[in-house]
Order: structure tokens, then sequence, then C-alpha cells
């Protein structure tokens, strides 16, 4: 993908079934992230948990298979990148963490 090139983003709620909206959009934006040579990110908004359905996420990405539509970054992206960015994100915040819990704990000693 070139550096020019479109990112296009679905990102349906796992509130329910798909519907026929969300198909559309997921549709339109996999046909002009192929057709420009940009990617399509999938990405689950779960901002709302209490309105969350069991099983909302597998069945979203049942429909997408169903209906064509894949993605090349975000939930359950087929991405060799993703290993990569999760491990230095991992280390990242490992080294962060362990450098604040340090220092609270050196304050939390001079108290003493």
């Amino acid at each position: 993908m070139a550096r020019d090139s479109p990112r296009l983003r679905f990102a349906p709620s796992p509130t329910g079934t798909l519907h026929l909206g969300n198909a559309r959009t997921a549709l339109i934006n996999w046909l002009v992230a192929r057709a420009s040579g940009g990617a399509l990110v999938l990405r689950i908004e779960d901002t709302d948990t209490a309105r969350n359905v069991e099983g909302a996420e597998q069945h979203i990405f049942e429909i997408l298979r169903w209906l064509g539509i894949d993605w090349d970054d975000g939930i359950g992206a087929r991405w060799p990148g993703n290993n990569i960015l999760v491990g230095w994100l991992a280390g990242w915040l490992a080294g962060w963490l362990a450098g604040w819990l340090v220092g609270w704990l050196a304050g939390w000693l001079a108290k003493g």
C-alpha cells in the first residue's frame, strides 16, 4: 500500500445483528479500498458495553465473510505486522509501567 493510499474504516457496534446499512457501508468502503490500492480497517466499536450482545462480534465477522469482504487491519486481520505491533506495544507498556511503579514505590518509601 502506497503512503498516500486511503485507509477506510468500518466500525460496527456489537449490539445486535448487522443491518443492511452497515453491510452497505462495509461494501462501499471495501470497494473504494480495493479500487484505490488502499486498506480496509475493521474496528469493533464496543463503547456501549451495556448494550453489547453476546456473539454479535462473531456474527459481524461471519456476515462480512459471507459478503466476500476481507479487511487488512484491525480485529481478526490476517496481517503479519499485527504481531510486531502488539509485541512493540507490550514491551513499551511494560517498560513504562515498570518505570512508573519504581517511581511510585520510591516516593512511598521516602514518606516512610
